[in-house]
């Protein structure tokens, strides 16, 4: 299986770098050729990726601001309702332009749910509650930390209380007496602000507009319309990497098609530098199609099952196993690759056909000076035999005699 692998690869290297048969590309040619089946191998991977681009990537028809704005906004309770609907207040704007940029791709309950909740958080009533409530929070937020660092500070002074240590002495603004002082005044008027904060959200929530919408919401069959859309989008993603792959070879397999065809058909009319051009071109098209078959068949595996089988190796620090599993599978792909082509293109009858044709060895493939020699001078095989029925030397290649026409 190697010796036919690594002969099958010779000739096919000769293919690659020769002309009329024998004749090797210079250097220069040869480097030109190369330089070339990159930038083809470029534009059709560009080619490929544009191709990929027309099928729409799955996607429930759910957005994240339809969640937000409707199931999650029942769950939540009342400071988180009146913090959602304040920020809501503030981004007005953003949330009508997330909402249009779906466009069609919503589900219609979200296309109802983004009308209701963009026109409620524009409401002018909304104005001077949501700057009300945005400023509690702040002092909310200001009076925990300054009370958290007078709590951190109040401990140091009791340290201090504790060693008898000199008021001289201290590093502490304050004595602990003060700050335990400080400490509850500003608690107190935590907790007026925290009663003035409910206040806010109780009022926010109960304008006209705003509870008209939670109203709506409670009447909407959300459950089961987000879980239509859940299983759509599964479906969606299950059937995404088959038409990513079929858009993908809609636009390479012609092209490969009409290099094999062009192939074919130069090694049949024994057209060298076409066959050497044809050659090249067949190649760049066969290497996308080898790469994004070993991609799909990577984005086909259980993703819990890939990951579960990383989590095991690193676990076990045997890591560089996982590397050793891909250079395998790319081993293989190409070993693949190499014997269906052996086997199609390749095969040892239109090998044989073109080496009759061409007038070349049957063992090395270079060209002979003449048709009807006995011996390669290059590699000394032997290129004759006796006819069976004649008795005449007829070449090893030939399919008949070409004195009496008997078969071989």
């Amino acid at each position: 299986m190697l010796a036919s692998i690594t002969n099958w690869g010779k000739g096919k290297w000769r293919i690659l770098t020769r002309a009329n048969g024998s004749r090797r590309l210079s250097w220069f040619a040869l480097l030109l050729a190369f330089a070339l089946d990159i930038y083809v191998l470029n534009l059709l991977v560009d080619g490929m990726k544009n191709a990929q681009d027309t099928v729409n990537q799955p996607f429930s028809g759910v957005s994240r601001e339809c969640a937000s704005a409707s199931m999650e906004l029942l769950a939540a309770n009342t400071t988180e309702r009146a913090s959602k609907i304040t920020q809501a207040w503030f981004n007005a704007r953003e949330h009508r332009e997330q909402f249009s940029d779906y466009g069609r791709r919503l589900v219609p309950i979200c296309v109802k749910i983004g009308e209701r909740w963009v026109s409620a958080v524009s409401d002018s009533k909304l104005l001077a509650l949501a700057q009300q409530h945005h400023q509690q929070l702040q002092q909310t937020d200001k009076i925990k930390s300054d009370i958290d660092r007078l709590k951190s500070t109040y401990s140091d002074a009791l340290l201090e209380k504790i060693a008898r240590q000199k008021r001289s002495d201290s590093i502490l603004p304050v004595e602990a007496s003060e700050i335990k002082a400080t400490v509850t005044e500003m608690q107190a008027a935590l907790a007026e602000l925290q009663r003035q904060t409910a206040a806010t959200e109780q009022a926010i929530l109960q304008l006209p507009l705003i509870a008209a919408y939670f109203r709506y919401l409670q009447t909407l069959p959300l459950a089961n319309e987000f879980d239509k859309a859940d299983k759509r989008f599964e479906r969606q993603a299950f059937w995404y990497p088959f038409k990513m792959l079929g858009a993908q070879a809609a636009f390479i397999l012609p092209l490969l098609a009409i290099a094999i065809a062009w192939n074919a058909r130069v090694i049949k009319k024994q057209q060298d530098i076409r066959i050497l051009i044809s050659s090249h071109i067949v190649l760049v098209c066969a290497l996308p199609i080898l790469i994004r078959l070993l991609e799909f068949i990577r984005e086909l595996l259980p993703y819990g099952l890939l990951e579960w089988l990383l989590d095991q190796l690193n676990q076990w620090q045997l890591g560089f196993v996982w590397y050793y599993v891909l250079i395998a599978a790319c081993i293989a792909g190409g070993l693949l690759l190499i014997f269906i082509a052996q086997h199609t293109l390749f095969s040892t009858a239109r090998l044989r056909l073109f080496r009759l044709r061409k007038a070349q060895c049957q063992a090395c493939g270079e060209k002979l000076l003449k048709r009807d020699q006995g011996w390669c001078e290059i590699c000394g095989a032997s290129q004759a035999a006796p006819c069976r029925q004649c008795g005449q030397p007829r070449r090893l290649l030939a399919f008949h005699c070409g004195h009496c026409g008997t078969p071989v």
